[in-house]
């Protein structure tokens, strides 16, 4: 006999890989639950940002003579802050 072949080591080394990919497989799951997570509370904000943004569209006085200037300036920039919310909430990703 020249050479004898001794496999301990090559099992040794797959273990050791099943358990590395075991240990990623886990941490991929772990991940993919976390994004999921984000992604529903990202759809309640836009959902709660688009109710906001009508009512304000809907609730908005433009009569002039009833409100100060003052309030209309301050609704004219909350319907702009929500669609620029809106618009952010909507960003390709």
């Amino acid at each position: 006999m020249i050479a004898r072949f001794d496999g301990r080591v090559m099992i040794k080394q797959k273990r050791e890989s099943d358990y590395s990919n075991q240990k990623v497989s886990q941490d991929l799951s772990g991940k993919n639950t976390e994004i999921d997570t984000r992604r529903k509370h990202l759809g309640f904000d836009m959902e709660i940002v688009e109710e906001e943004k009508q009512f304000a569209e809907n609730f908005s006085i433009d009569d002039d003579r009833i409100i100060s200037k003052l309030e209309i300036l301050e609704q004219a920039q909350k319907v702009d802050y929500l669609n620029a919310k809106t618009a952010y909430f909507n960003w390709p990703v």
